[in-house]
């Protein structure tokens, strides 16, 4: 185990600190001893002007015992001030200053000693001397001035300091960067800063453009260019800050302000405090260091104990029997990125398997080691002889008694685990869908970044979005159980409009108008028998005056019972009528009242009172009152022509007849004959009457000459009213699918603002982008199985069909309400005209189908619906390789998903290129370890050593001893770490610097 085996921690730095050996301190040494012991710092570098005295007096006082540092480490750091001389822009004057710089030592007396640190000091001229003598004396040593490039360039030419050193040159730290001119500016041209590794400032707007964040005109744009900064610094350069204490009671490790004032204000630096560690942040100057009161990182880790992973260890059980060693470890696991590395098979995969079962990862069942074909092998494994314990960072811990447990569905998800099998499997699915396993993974992304108070209590994006649909879906119900309705007027208009039906109607016409003109003939005519008057018959006696009376009475009656019939007709309407509001208004009170209950738990939750709001009234007195009275007449006019009613009409008819027959029976032979013609004619007459009929009785002359007129001038415009309407009330769906679609936009559209809005240039330039959109989906296909395609139509034969449609979908954009409205034009006018000749819709359908369901079909907009569509540089998500999928996704999970518990991930660089790797994942690695912890197990350097990992943990199995597994932790910069790395990842150093020499260098190239 390495001496800082958790790996590079963030901790407070100050570089400068002035001890009693530089003129202008104001203490004694015994009060600089307590100021040391007290400083708010964990690493202090003792900066004394041309003199490491008060260091090297430090260092032997803690080596003898003398003095004990509490764990604080010590740096020698030499302060001097340059003969080189620039314009000071705060200088009222105008005038020239001789600014300082300061020379960072190896404090490491193996690789560099305190006296050859005194002996170059000695050696600098200065005024054309040797500072030599002068060195004991600080008021002397106050006065010199040293060449910043001679003294440069004898540190490169002695190879005592080679790699011992870092020069750290201040900044003018209270003007602003944008005062800077870099192109006359004394410090980039003189190339002061391009000589230097480290500079000194805390102002954010300098630290960004020494980072090479260039600040914007007015237009926006970058005002300088990377390739101008790389002529300028050559490198990007860390900004870090001391306090430059030179009084005893100065708090050291606090900065200060601009009226020099202590505040509550550090440099922290993320890195082992050590000068190896120091050097880092030379190669990663902007995620090693932060000025400020805390890092944001390590604020999270204060703030969310929970979900930070202090260690993990692993034991044999005393129970087991096995003679196998295999774990045997507690490994302290960093807070920021763990790289987990180790050549093929020496336990990596096995590490991360344990740390996801004791995480409780929903995806044990992907688990690379812990499976029943491995470790987990009911008869084989040895999974059972061990048991686990990690322990979080607010002390509690988590354990499982062997490694044979899964997952515990009862508890949470206290780990993101992404194991490499199940990313291989979800990335090469065939047919992606919307409920496919990538789909859903980049939902619960998605998911993730929508706000808590956004969320609703819901627990996924589909029962969120469900549960916002809801309204609209119902309304969306209602306009298409309107449209049924419509369409089953339409397609029995259709059908009186069809030919078929026109010629069926002229033809019952033509039958009826030969009927009529049949019964009007000679033939069927009775032949008139003269009055017995005219035969000089005797006056007609009583019998034949009760006759006619009788007679006449029965024409009256027989006129009232018509009448009665018509007018029950009419009631008859008129209760159908009644009984349908009466059955609606119903239907309406049900509905209102589900909604409103429905909507009860929201009133409850505003604390309204749903009777406030929304209050139905329905009073159907009236409606009754009518209804009886309606029901009431039929009920009088069914009995009043009721024959077994006594005093009904019909019985009444019925004795008229009776006596009629018996007085028939009375007259003379003439008399007979006459009443035989008048009963005749008026059975003909009636017969006649019949047959013409009116507009209502079906089957009569003028019924059809009505349904023939009503086809040529009336059904038309009344089917295109209704056509109309069904038109407005499809398109009234589509605009709540537009609904639809914001809710979809509203949580996905969020998604693409952040991408876009993302603070690193490489996530930008991934063009990912999100598109909220209503699309088709499967309508040529739905709509073609209601089709007899062996029928005449502009739908005929499988090809030309199927191109018909797709040449309809292909020109509208359903994202449009106006090209909506244009398809659903087309489709039926393409139904109902083929080769410019009309066409019968009913005729072109399969064998059981209706023009109905095909209507009901159409202008539903079933086929419409607001979809989300993914891309990943213009491919969509089908079109992308599972490598790529595998990318997308690993950047979901590192850039846009807002869980904080930790992320571990099983070599995430399989099937992705070299270049792939660290163009996309590298970037959103080292921004993902800002927010959460991230454990990756990794054979690839860029997501190791470019990743700038915190921790690097070692995996090693002795198979020789009892497959015993060994894991050494600690830091890159850590010497023994870094030889790992080098031996495992680029395959030792001779190797490596093989490869390096046969690359070409390409001048001029900023990365």
């Amino acid at each position: 185990m390495t001496i800082f085996p958790r790996g590079s921690e963030w901790r407070k730095w100050d570089l400068h600190v002035h001890s009693p050996y530089s003129s202008g301190y104001t203490g004694t040494w015994e009060q600089f001893i307590e100021q040391i012991k007290s400083a708010e710092c964990d690493v202090i570098g003792v900066n004394d002007y041309f003199c490491v005295a008060g260091y090297k007096k430090l260092v032997q006082s803690v080596e003898s015992g003398d003095l004990d540092l509490q764990g604080k480490v010590l740096f020698p750091v030499v302060e001097m001030r340059m003969t080189d001389s620039l314009q000071n822009k705060h200088n009222e004057t105008k005038g020239v200053r001789h600014f300082n710089f300061h020379i960072i030592f190896n404090n490491d007396p193996r690789k560099l000693k305190i006296d050859d640190i005194e002996s170059f000091i000695k050696s600098l001229q200065s005024n054309d001397a040797i500072i030599g003598a002068d060195y004991g004396d600080k008021l002397k040593l106050a006065e010199k001035k040293v060449s910043f490039k001679e003294v440069l360039k004898a540190l490169s030419k002695d190879e005592k300091f080679k790699s011992n050193y870092l020069v750290w040159l201040p900044y003018d730290e209270y003007g602003g960067i944008d005062e800077i001119d870099p192109k006359s500016d004394g410090w980039i041209k003189e190339n002061f800063i391009k000589n230097s590794d480290i500079l000194g400032s805390s102002r954010q707007a300098q630290i960004d453009f020494f980072h090479w964040k260039s600040p914007l005109d007015k237009k926006g744009e970058p005002r300088f260019s990377q390739e101008e900064f790389e002529t300028w610094f050559k490198d990007k350069k860390p900004c870090i800050k001391g306090s430059d204490s030179h009084d005893h009671g100065y708090p050291v490790g606090k900065l200060r302000n601009e009226k020099s004032a202590a505040i509550d204000k550090f440099c922290w630096i993320k890195t082992d405090p050590t000068f190896q560690g120091l050097k880092q942040i030379v190669n990663e100057p902007e995620g090693r260091v932060h000025i400020g009161q805390i890092p944001e990182s390590l604020k999270r880790v204060n703030q969310h104990p929970t979900k930070v992973i202090h260690s993990v260890s692993v034991k044999k059980r005393e129970d087991s029997k096995t003679e196998e060693k295999w774990f045997n470890f507690d490994l302290p696991i960093n807070s920021g990125m763990v790289a987990i590395i180790g050549n093929k098979g020496s336990g990596k995969s096995a590490l991360a398997d344990i740390i996801g079962l004791l995480g409780n990862t929903k995806r044990y069942d992907k688990f690379s080691f812990l499976n029943d074909k491995k470790f987990s092998h009911k008869k084989r494994g040895k999974a059972q002889d061990f048991q686990a314990e990690m322990t979080w960072n607010d002390t509690k811990k988590t354990k499982v008694d062997t490694l044979v447990e899964s997952h515990d569905a009862s508890s949470s998800e206290r780990i993101k685990y992404i194991p490499q099998s199940y990313l291989e499997d979800i990335c090469s699915e065939v047919g992606l869908s919307e409920e496919s396993a990538f789909y859903s993974e980049l939902k619960s992304v998605i998911f993730s970044r929508i706000k808590k108070s956004d969320r609703l209590d819901f627990d996924d994006l589909d029962s969120l979005l469900k549960h916002r649909d809801k309204e609209v879906e119902n309304r969306i119900d209602q306009l298409v159980s309107e449209i049924k309705a419509i369409n089953r007027d339409i397609a029995e208009l259709e059908g009186k409009l069809s030919d078929e039906h026109l010629r069926e109607l002229q033809a019952h016409l033509k039958v009826k108008n030969e009927e009529l003109e049949a019964h009007n003939s000679d033939n069927v005519k009775p032949t008139p028998a003269p009055k017995p008057e005219e035969e000089n018959e005797p006056k007609p006696n009583d019998d034949q005056v009760t006759l006619d009376s009788k007679k006449q009475e029965l024409v009256s009656i027989d006129n009232k019972i018509s009448e009665a019939n018509q007018q029950d007709g009419a009631y008859a309407r008129e209760e159908a009528s009644l009984e349908k509001i009466d059955k609606q208004l119903d239907n309406i009170e049900s509905y209102v009242e589900s909604a409103l209950g429905e909507l009860a738990e929201e009133f409850n939750l505003l604390k309204i009172n749903v009777d406030d709001v929304a209050k139905l009234k329905i009073d159907k007195e009236e409606l009754d009152r009518r209804l009886i009275s309606v029901r009431k007449s039929r009920k009088d006019i069914s009995e009043s022509i009721d024959a077994r009613k006594e005093d009904s009409l019909a019985a009444k008819r019925d004795i008229l007849l009776t006596d009629i027959a018996s007085l028939n029976e009375k007259l003379s032979e003439p008399q007979k004959k006459y009443q035989k013609y008048l009963e005749d004619l008026q059975l003909w007459q009636s017969r006649k009457d019949e047959i013409i009929g009116d507009a209502v009785t079906i089957g009569s002359q003028k019924y059809y000459e009505d349904q023939i007129e009503k086809i040529r001038n009336i059904y038309p415009a009344q089917k295109s009213e209704l056509c109309q309407k069904r038109h407005e009330k499809s398109l009234g769906i589509y605009r709540e699918k537009v609904q639809l679609r914001e809710h979809y936009a509203r949580y996905y559209g969020s998604v693409q603002d952040y991408l876009d809005g993302y603070p690193i240039d490489n996530v930008k330039n991934f063009r990912i982008k999100f598109d909220v959109a209503i699309s088709e989906s499967r309508f040529t296909e739905e709509f073609l199985k209601k089709i007899n395609q062996n029928r005449s139509g502009s739908f005929s034969g499988m090809r030309e069909g199927t191109e018909k449609v797709t040449e309809f979908l292909d020109k509208t954009n359903f994202d449009s309400v106006g090209d909506v409205g244009l398809f659903l034009e087309l489709i039926i006018k393409a139904l109902e005209s083929h080769n410019d000749k009309p066409n019968s819709v009913k005729n072109q359908l399969v064998k059981g189908g209706t023009v109905e369901d095909l209507y009901n079909y159409i202008f539903s907009l079933e086929y419409l619906n607001p979809f989300y569509s993914l891309k990943w540089d213009d491919k969509e998500l089908g079109q992308l390789s599972p490598g790529e999928r595998g990318n997308l996704l690993l950047i979901f999970y590192l850039i846009l998903d807002q869980n904080d518990i930790p992320l571990v991930i099983d070599q995430p660089e399989e099937n992705l290129d070299n270049q792939t790797v660290f163009n996309t994942l590298v970037p959103c690695v080292k921004d993902a370890k800002k927010r959460r912890q991230i454990i990756l197990v990794t054979h690839n350097p860029n997501l190791a050593v470019v990743c700038d990992a915190d921790q690097i943990i070692h995996a090693k199995i002795h198979k020789d001893q009892g497959n015993e597994v060994v894991y050494s932790t600690g830091s890159i910069e850590n010497p023994e770490m870094n030889t790992k790395i080098l031996d495992v990842l680029e395959g030792t150093r001779p190797a490596f610097n093989k490869r390096d020499s046969k690359y070409w260098q390409i001048e001029n190239t900023v990365v």
